[in-house]
Protein backbone atom coordinates (compact mmCIF):
# COMPACT_ATOMS: atom_id res chain seq x y z
CA UNK A 1 0.00 0.00 0.00
CA UNK A 2 1.35 3.45 -1.01
CA UNK A 3 -0.66 5.85 1.38
CA UNK A 4 -0.57 9.25 -0.05
CA UNK A 5 -0.34 12.01 2.75
CA UNK A 6 0.88 15.21 0.94
CA UNK A 7 -0.35 17.33 -1.86
CA UNK A 8 2.01 19.76 -2.83
CA UNK A 9 1.31 22.93 -5.62
CA UNK A 10 3.02 24.32 -7.92
CA UNK A 11 1.53 28.27 -7.33
CA UNK A 12 2.48 30.46 -10.80
CA UNK A 13 0.40 28.77 -13.75
CA UNK A 14 -0.76 26.22 -11.69
CA UNK A 15 -3.12 27.68 -8.45
CA UNK A 16 -2.57 31.16 -10.33
CA UNK A 17 -3.44 32.30 -13.78
CA UNK A 18 0.08 34.61 -13.47
CA UNK A 19 3.65 34.24 -13.21
CA UNK A 20 4.52 36.70 -10.74
CA UNK A 21 8.24 37.02 -11.73
CA UNK A 22 7.05 38.43 -14.97
CA UNK A 23 5.11 41.41 -12.93
CA UNK A 24 7.81 41.61 -10.32
CA UNK A 25 10.23 42.67 -13.27
CA UNK A 26 7.48 45.36 -14.63
CA UNK A 27 7.29 46.55 -11.40
CA UNK A 28 10.93 46.70 -11.34
CA UNK A 29 11.02 48.86 -14.46
CA UNK A 30 12.30 46.13 -16.91
CA UNK A 31 10.29 46.24 -20.04
CA UNK A 32 8.36 43.35 -21.51
CA UNK A 33 10.09 43.04 -24.36
CA UNK A 34 13.50 43.14 -22.43
CA UNK A 35 12.09 40.56 -19.52
CA UNK A 36 11.82 38.36 -22.63
CA UNK A 37 14.43 39.04 -24.37
CA UNK A 38 16.38 37.74 -20.99
CA UNK A 39 14.54 35.12 -20.58
CA UNK A 40 15.66 33.55 -23.95
CA UNK A 41 18.87 33.98 -23.73
CA UNK A 42 18.61 31.87 -20.66
CA UNK A 43 16.23 29.22 -22.58
CA UNK A 44 18.50 29.12 -25.40
CA UNK A 45 21.54 28.49 -23.57
CA UNK A 46 23.82 31.53 -23.96
CA UNK A 47 23.62 32.74 -20.34
CA UNK A 48 23.50 30.85 -17.19
CA UNK A 49 20.93 31.04 -14.28
CA UNK A 50 23.23 33.26 -12.22
CA UNK A 51 24.12 35.47 -15.40
CA UNK A 52 20.57 36.05 -16.11
CA UNK A 53 19.15 37.14 -12.49
CA UNK A 54 22.30 39.42 -12.44
CA UNK A 55 21.42 41.22 -16.18
CA UNK A 56 18.07 41.31 -14.30
CA UNK A 57 19.12 43.02 -11.48
CA UNK A 58 21.05 45.19 -13.53
CA UNK A 59 17.98 46.42 -14.87
CA UNK A 60 16.30 47.15 -11.75
CA UNK A 61 15.55 50.60 -10.31
CA UNK A 62 16.76 51.04 -6.92
CA UNK A 63 14.27 53.20 -5.93
CA UNK A 64 10.73 51.12 -5.85
CA UNK A 65 8.95 51.47 -2.95
CA UNK A 66 8.60 48.61 -0.76
CA UNK A 67 4.33 49.28 -1.32
CA UNK A 68 4.71 48.96 -4.88
CA UNK A 69 6.25 45.91 -4.81
CA UNK A 70 3.59 43.96 -1.80
CA UNK A 71 0.89 45.38 -4.03
CA UNK A 72 2.28 43.78 -7.54
CA UNK A 73 3.31 40.74 -5.38
CA UNK A 74 -0.24 40.35 -3.43
CA UNK A 75 -2.16 40.49 -6.48
CA UNK A 76 -3.17 37.60 -8.27
CA UNK A 77 -5.96 35.64 -10.30
CA UNK A 78 -6.74 32.16 -9.01
CA UNK A 79 -6.62 29.26 -11.87
CA UNK A 80 -10.27 27.63 -12.08
CA UNK A 81 -10.48 24.97 -10.11
CA UNK A 82 -7.40 26.49 -7.18
CA UNK A 83 -10.17 26.67 -4.26
CA UNK A 84 -11.80 23.20 -4.79
CA UNK A 85 -8.52 21.65 -5.10
CA UNK A 86 -6.97 22.49 -2.05
CA UNK A 87 -10.57 21.66 -0.38
CA UNK A 88 -10.53 18.63 -1.56
CA UNK A 89 -7.21 17.49 -0.46
CA UNK A 90 -7.80 18.86 2.96
CA UNK A 91 -11.59 17.17 2.94
CA UNK A 92 -9.51 14.26 2.66
CA UNK A 93 -7.52 14.23 5.48
CA UNK A 94 -4.39 15.09 3.52
CA UNK A 95 -1.87 17.52 4.35
CA UNK A 96 -1.22 20.59 1.81
CA UNK A 97 1.44 23.05 0.74
CA UNK A 98 2.73 25.34 -2.24
CA UNK A 99 5.99 24.54 -3.02
CA UNK A 100 7.44 27.36 -5.67
CA UNK A 101 10.45 28.77 -6.94
CA UNK A 102 8.39 32.24 -6.99
CA UNK A 103 7.94 34.81 -4.21
CA UNK A 104 7.11 34.07 -0.08
CA UNK A 105 5.03 37.45 -0.34
CA UNK A 106 2.59 35.97 -2.92
CA UNK A 107 3.04 31.99 -1.28
CA UNK A 108 1.66 33.21 1.97
CA UNK A 109 -1.44 35.45 1.06
CA UNK A 110 -2.59 32.52 -1.49
CA UNK A 111 -1.78 29.91 1.51
CA UNK A 112 -4.31 32.10 3.68
CA UNK A 113 -6.76 32.63 0.82
CA UNK A 114 -6.39 28.76 0.08
CA UNK A 115 -6.40 27.52 3.48
CA UNK A 116 -3.06 25.93 2.22
CA UNK A 117 -1.64 24.10 5.07
CA UNK A 118 2.42 25.20 4.37
CA UNK A 119 4.82 27.76 2.45
CA UNK A 120 7.83 26.50 0.89
CA UNK A 121 9.18 29.22 -1.81
CA UNK A 122 12.44 30.25 -2.94
CA UNK A 123 12.73 34.10 -3.19
CA UNK A 124 12.07 36.90 -0.39
CA UNK A 125 12.32 40.18 -1.34
CA UNK A 126 14.96 41.73 0.48
CA UNK A 127 14.32 45.97 1.68
CA UNK A 128 16.13 48.22 3.34
CA UNK A 129 16.14 49.24 6.50
CA UNK A 130 13.62 51.78 6.17
CA UNK A 131 11.50 49.61 4.31
CA UNK A 132 10.58 52.01 1.63
CA UNK A 133 12.89 51.27 -1.30
CA UNK A 134 13.73 47.72 -2.49
CA UNK A 135 17.55 46.50 -1.75
CA UNK A 136 19.74 43.96 -2.96
CA UNK A 137 15.67 42.89 -4.86
CA UNK A 138 15.59 39.12 -3.75
CA UNK A 139 17.52 36.27 -1.98
CA UNK A 140 16.94 32.77 -3.03
CA UNK A 141 16.35 30.65 0.02
CA UNK A 142 17.94 27.57 -1.83
CA UNK A 143 20.78 28.65 -4.20
CA UNK A 144 22.50 26.57 -6.66
CA UNK A 145 20.91 28.03 -9.99
CA UNK A 146 18.76 25.23 -11.14
CA UNK A 147 15.39 25.96 -9.71
CA UNK A 148 13.65 22.12 -10.43
CA UNK A 149 16.78 20.86 -7.71
CA UNK A 150 15.47 23.93 -5.30
CA UNK A 151 12.34 23.14 -5.65
CA UNK A 152 12.73 19.63 -4.79
CA UNK A 153 15.30 20.60 -1.75
CA UNK A 154 12.50 22.26 -0.48
CA UNK A 155 9.87 19.61 -0.54
CA UNK A 156 12.41 17.30 0.34
CA UNK A 157 13.08 19.24 3.99
CA UNK A 158 9.06 19.66 4.31
CA UNK A 159 8.55 15.87 4.24
CA UNK A 160 11.56 15.76 6.77
CA UNK A 161 10.13 18.11 9.05
CA UNK A 162 6.53 16.17 8.83
CA UNK A 163 7.53 12.67 8.88
CA UNK A 164 6.48 12.00 5.26
CA UNK A 165 8.00 9.54 2.96
CA UNK A 166 8.28 11.70 -1.08
CA UNK A 167 6.58 8.52 -2.45
CA UNK A 168 3.66 9.77 -0.07
CA UNK A 169 3.56 12.74 -2.10
CA UNK A 170 0.94 13.57 -4.66
CA UNK A 171 2.48 16.84 -6.90
CA UNK A 172 0.88 19.56 -9.10
CA UNK A 173 2.87 21.48 -11.06
CA UNK A 174 3.15 22.62 -14.86
CA UNK A 175 6.91 23.00 -15.57
CA UNK A 176 10.33 21.58 -16.44
CA UNK A 177 10.85 22.93 -12.98
CA UNK A 178 8.22 20.60 -11.17
CA UNK A 179 10.13 17.57 -13.41
CA UNK A 180 12.88 16.58 -10.17
CA UNK A 181 9.66 16.29 -8.25
CA UNK A 182 7.66 14.46 -10.11
CA UNK A 183 10.07 11.70 -10.58
CA UNK A 184 11.08 11.70 -6.80
CA UNK A 185 6.94 11.43 -6.10
CA UNK A 186 6.12 9.15 -8.26
CA UNK A 187 3.15 10.97 -8.81
CA UNK A 188 3.31 13.92 -10.89
CA UNK A 189 0.24 15.83 -12.60
CA UNK A 190 0.11 18.31 -14.52
CA UNK A 191 -1.77 19.50 -17.59
CA UNK A 192 -2.94 19.12 -20.95
CA UNK A 193 -1.09 22.34 -22.34
CA UNK A 194 2.47 21.84 -21.13
CA UNK A 195 5.14 20.72 -22.38
CA UNK A 196 5.88 17.27 -24.00
CA UNK A 197 8.93 16.89 -21.59
CA UNK A 198 6.57 17.70 -18.46
CA UNK A 199 3.86 15.72 -19.66
CA UNK A 200 6.12 12.62 -19.82
CA UNK A 201 7.91 13.20 -16.16
CA UNK A 202 4.03 13.12 -15.07
CA UNK A 203 1.99 10.04 -14.02
CA UNK A 204 -1.50 11.97 -14.55
CA UNK A 205 -2.75 14.73 -16.97
CA UNK A 206 -5.97 17.03 -16.55
CA UNK A 207 -7.12 19.96 -18.73
CA UNK A 208 -7.84 22.54 -15.41
CA UNK A 209 -7.51 21.79 -11.54
CA UNK A 210 -11.17 21.65 -11.80
CA UNK A 211 -10.45 17.78 -12.82
CA UNK A 212 -8.47 17.32 -9.71
CA UNK A 213 -11.02 16.42 -7.42
CA UNK A 214 -12.05 13.54 -9.50
CA UNK A 215 -8.45 12.81 -10.07
CA UNK A 216 -7.44 13.00 -6.38
CA UNK A 217 -9.78 10.21 -5.37
CA UNK A 218 -9.10 7.78 -8.08
CA UNK A 219 -4.97 8.33 -6.76
CA UNK A 220 -6.44 7.93 -3.44
CA UNK A 221 -8.57 4.56 -4.29
CA UNK A 222 -5.52 3.00 -6.17
CA UNK A 223 -2.86 3.73 -2.90
CA UNK A 224 -5.16 1.93 -0.90
CA UNK A 225 -5.54 -1.38 -3.59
Amino acid sequence: MNTKKLVVFDMDDTLITNNKWWDFNIAMGVSNERDYELYKMFKNGDIDYTEWLTLLESEYKSNTPKETVVNVLSTYTLADGAGGAARIAKAHGLTTAIISGSFTITAEKLAADLGIDYVRANTACKFTNNNTNVAQYFDRLVSGGEEGAAKLLLLEQLCDELGFELTEVIAVGDSMNDVKIFEATGCGVTFEHVAAEVKAASTHTIQSLTEFPKLLETILESAQS
